[in-house]
């Protein structure tokens, strides 16, 4: 039997009243004018009892539903494009619902700058937002590109590629962040400090 009914999320305004009534058993703040939510979907019955089962779908600021739910999990559009997960895999939708990528990947992170690092099997390589590779599956984990730079992990050490997969910063950190505003930090020999962004 589903629990928690008190419990429902909507949106106000910055004087506090609803502009969308609580509905909801999760919503996420507006990206690129749709908002991902939670909604009950119905009860799954197991062998060793039952599970409530939930799904994900977008609304738009007046709270009408312009993606209906149907995914397991979802995330924020960004550059017009969002990842969703269905089952134990992850593709990319449109602001339609339709795939642009279909779910293919063990794993997957948000478009930056056009490119998106992916994951099938044990190597992170990168896609555009057709699907096709740009750079190959090769890393042992990688993040989002920003300022021209993306930070990749080979082995246990960290370092940075430009969109052609090329090391602008050859793998040396034990961690490392992305860059912002031309710097990111970094951890060497136990010690975190700054690097420069070598293309800014």
């Amino acid at each position: 039997m589903r629990t928690g009914e008190e419990w429902r999320w909507g949106y106000i305004d910055k004087t506090g009243k609803y502009l969308i009534n609580p509905q909801f058993d999760r919503a996420w703040p507006l990206s690129e004018g749709l908002a991902q939510v939670l909604t009950f979907s119905g009860i799954l019955t197991l062998e060793e009892g039952s599970l409530n089962v939930y799904k994900v779908g977008y609304i738009d600021k007046t709270g009408r539903y312009i993606i209906s739910p149907r995914f397991d999990l979802a995330w924020p559009f960004s550059e017009g494009i969002a990842r969703v997960k269905i089952g134990n895999t992850f593709g990319y939708i449109d602001k339609m619902g339709n795939y642009v990528v279909n779910p293919q990947f063990d794993y997957a992170e948000d478009f930056g700058e056009g490119l998106a690092p992916v994951k099938i099997g044990a190597k992170y390589g990168y896609i555009n937002k057709t699907g096709k590779y740009v750079i190959n599956p090769q890393f042992d984990d990688a993040e989002v590109f920003g300022e021209g730079l993306a930070r990749v992990k080979t082995g246990s050490v960290w370092g940075y590629i430009d969109k052609t997969g090329a090391y602008v910063i050859q793998p040396l950190y034990e961690e490392a962040q992305g860059f912002d505003e031309g710097l990111a930090a970094v951890k060497f020999n136990g010690k975190w400090g700054y690097i420069k962004n070598p293309l800014k």
